[in-house]
């Protein structure tokens, strides 16, 4: 048995869930792509709607909900990290 600290350490190299749908997108780009998505996800005049309409049209299947969700919690709240 372990200690305290290794079972803490190995709770933060651990995720529940599955992948966020951003992120899932974001390792998918290129650069410069990926540079415009993250400056399109800060814009707040800027629809997570229309943000998902981009996208799918692109090849990329993703539900509006699942960008408010990542723009709702930020980069630093969201499980992406991105």
């Amino acid at each position: 048995m372990g200690s305290l600290a290794e079972a803490l350490n190995n709770l933060s190299a651990t995720r529940g869930g599955p992948p966020c749908g951003v992120e899932v997108i974001l390792d998918k780009l290129n650069d410069d792509d990926k540079q415009t998505l993250l400056a399109v996800l800060a814009d707040r005049s800027v629809s997570s709607a229309g943000i998902a309409t981009a996208l799918t049209a692109n090849g990329h299947n993703v539900n509006p909900a699942v960008i408010a969700r990542h723009r709702r919690v930020g980069a630093n709240g969201c499980r992406c990290g991105k």
